[in-house]
């Protein structure tokens, strides 16, 4: 053998021992490396897991409330309906209701001009007022500010105080013609019978119909005048009801 081929062959035997060394380290760093990823997907097979285990759950509830939102679309899809033929019924029912409500205008027109007139040619109490509310109610019907139903029952309402009127007896203030003036006076009401007035200087005297209509005129027979102080101090008193001496009780000039 030659030194020369012997002394390669000597460096071959040499380099193999350090060949297996650095060859097994590879291996291991390799391993471990596997084991590495081994772990990292055996971490994300369970957050998919997991993952899909959520999904799951969220599409159940979804599914859910979907099922609850279709019958609550199904309920309300219902009272819709139902609500639809209430609104025709109640329609139906108005339109019904104008229909005979339209029947009752010249009627309440008729009652409303005869309460007018009877308040005019009755009693001279308050009447202006009295029939001023009468007024404003038919203004009301004729403009259509009211039904006639509601009108109806507020006429109504005006003929039970004037009925109301012929059962109690008060004292108020007024304005009495007196002559050629106006004076504001105490009056006493009798029911709707006869109506007696008191001026501050002490002045008594009685409302009296006449051929031309009513008037107010002074009373000068002595007894009657006392007779009418004497209503007025008992109606002050409060004292409404029982029986009292009249002046003329039944004011008609013959």
């Amino acid at each position: 053998m030659r030194p020369t081929s012997a002394l390669l062959l000597g460096l071959v035997l040499l380099a193999l021992p350090a060949a297996s060394v650095a060859g097994e380290g590879d291996l291991r760093a390799q391993a471990e490396q596997l084991a590495t990823l081994r772990g990292e997907v055996e971490a994300l097979a369970d957050e998919l897991a997991l993952t899909k285990d959520t999904l799951r759950s969220d599409l159940r509830a979804m599914q859910s409330e979907s099922t609850d939102l279709e019958a609550r679309i199904r309920r309300e899809e219902q009272r819709l309906e139902g609500l639809k033929l209430e609104t025709e019924r109640l329609q139906s029912e108005t339109r019904a209701a104008e229909d005979a409500s339209s029947v009752l205008v010249p009627v309440l027109h008729t009652a409303m001009a005869e309460l007018d007139a009877r308040i005019a040619a009755g009693l001279p109490f308050r009447v202006e007022e009295r029939r001023e509310e009468v007024k404003t109610l038919e203004q009301q019907l004729d403009d259509a500010l009211l039904p006639p139903s509601t009108v109806a029952s507020r006429l109504w309402q005006l003929l039970e105080d004037e009925l109301q009127l012929t059962r109690e007896n008060g004292l108020y203030q007024q304005i009495v013609p007196l002559g050629d003036t106006e004076v504001l006076a105490e009056v006493a009401r009798v029911g709707m019978v006869s109506l007696y007035y008191r001026t501050d200087t002490g002045e008594v005297g009685q409302a009296t119909r006449t051929r031309a209509g009513w008037r107010f005129a002074e009373l000068t027979d002595p007894v009657q005048q006392q007779v009418t102080t004497d209503l007025f101090v008992s109606l002050r008193k409060q004292i409404r009801t029982g029986w009292f001496e009249l002046a003329q009780p039944f004011p008609e000039d013959s």
